[in-house]
């Protein structure tokens, strides 16, 4: 009959493999939303240059800017829309 401490023995790499395996996948997840919000910040600051092709009175462009990177999922779909169609 196998003791305790045989067991625990055996249990321990499979423990410390789920650990490592649900580490991984949340440092990923964190790294993902790092990188998105990095990106956002410089698409928000990138937003009144992009105006600036646009044929619009100043005032106006100042009042869409703030308009837009008031909340990220408009950045986004500012950027998603093509040029053409600004």
């Amino acid at each position: 009959m196998p003791n305790k401490n045989a067991k625990k023995e055996v249990a321990i790499p499979e423990v410390l493999g789920n650990y490592l395996t649900q580490s991984a996948s949340v440092m990923e997840k964190i790294a993902d939303a790092i990188g998105y919000d990095k990106q956002l910040s410089f698409r928000r600051e990138r937003v009144f240059d992009e105006l600036l092709k646009l044929d619009m009175d100043e005032d106006d462009r100042y009042i869409v800017n703030a308009i837009i990177v008031q909340a990220k999922d408009r950045v986004d779909t500012f950027y998603g829309i093509p040029a053409e169609c600004k």
